[in-house]
């Protein structure tokens, strides 16, 4: 459950970061002034990483649902099962 809070955070984050064109690197400041938002480096940046990060979601999305699971089985479960098979 944490790690779904956690990725659904990562994506609200990036996206508001590529809205607001969010940078903290020193070699834009001449270009941002000293406000950390508003850079369009910045900007490009977070919105390849959003893009990608987007993509991999979906990609493990649809992973899963093509995956159909196997019943775990108790170790007594196993053994039933495998003497009626051998009768």
């Amino acid at each position: 459950m944490l790690g779904l809070m956690a990725l659904s955070w990562f994506k609200f984050n990036i996206k508001k970061k590529t809205e607001n064109g969010q940078c903290r690197n020193p070699a834009h400041i001449p270009l941002t002034g000293i406000q950390p938002a508003n850079c369009l480096i910045g900007s490009k940046f977070h919105s390849n990483l959003y893009g990608d990060y987007i993509s991999i979601l979906e990609d493990l999305l649809n992973k899963v649902k093509n995956c159909t699971p196997t019943p775990i089985q108790s170790t007594s479960e196993n053994k039933r099962h495998n003497a009626r098979e051998s009768s």
